[in-house]
């Protein structure tokens, strides 16, 4: 498991991501249950943080907490 990019050059989030103190990524929740072919970014270890929306599932956020993911929900205000 690890972050993923469609960017034409994924050593952007790279640089970016590892320049920083901690890591953080905002993902809705629709990015665990779409596994287009994208590049991968970085390991699942190397992330701090990750903000993503209500929908996101109870198994998900439970794996990302048991390798050490601090997992951030917010709210859809927007029905």
């Amino acid at each position: 498991m690890g972050t993923s990019s469609v960017d034409f050059d994924p050593r952007t989030e790279i640089a970016v991501c590892r320049a920083g103190k901690e890591c953080y990524i905002l993902a809705d929740s629709s990015k665990f249950t779409i596994r287009p072919f994208i590049d991968k970014v970085m390991r699942i270890d190397e992330i701090d943080h990750l903000i993503s929306d209500d929908a996101l599932p109870q198994e998900d956020i439970l794996a990302l907490q048991n390798a050490g993911i601090e997992v951030i929900i917010g709210s859809n205000p927007i029905s």
